[in-house]
């Protein structure tokens, strides 16, 4: 979303981005909560977010904000009380339905603002019952070796 951000206030093409972590831990005390999470089946690279607005988005973000912080304050409870860009709205709606559950506002109210999220990609994360992985035993995996990709092992 930031990158989104940046080229849009830019007025530039949002580019790729590719992230490289050196060093990552994987203990066997977290592989259930690893399995849970890849089980959820979220973190597949061709389930996008909407696309942000075209332009400069400051003053929507600014506006955002704002309504975010009412919301984590308890000053907004209605789906009607939020007048943003539909891109927005949706992403403060999301923010409402989790507010709506901490708050224990009630089923009635939680069903009435979840229908305002305009977006299916977002009405995903509370309607898809999450896959739970099977449970099989650990295997320990160990790189021994730094794998740069085709690309990067041809030119050298």
């Amino acid at each position: 979303m930031i990158q989104e951000l940046v080229a849009r206030s830019l007025g530039i093409r949002v580019g790729d981005y590719h992230h490289f972590a050196t060093s990552l831990h994987l203990y066997e005390d977290d592989q259930d909560s690893v399995a849970d999470y890849l089980g959820e089946g979220f973190q597949n690279p061709v389930f996008a977010m909407p696309k942000m607005l075209s332009g400069c988005q400051m003053e929507n973000l600014a506006a955002f904000l704002e309504v975010e912080r009412a919301i984590r304050q308890g000053e907004i409870a209605d789906a009607r009380q939020i007048s943003l860009a539909p891109y927005w709205r949706d992403l403060s709606l999301v923010l409402l339905r989790c507010a709506d559950s901490r708050y224990k506002r009630g089923t009635k109210v939680l069903e009435d603002n979840f229908s305002q999220i305009g977006d299916p990609f977002y009405r995903n994360f509370f309607s898809k019952r999450p896959k739970v992985l099977p449970k099989g035993e650990a295997k320990v995996i160990v790189q021994d070796n730094l794998d740069l990709g085709e690309e990067q092992s041809s030119a050298n």
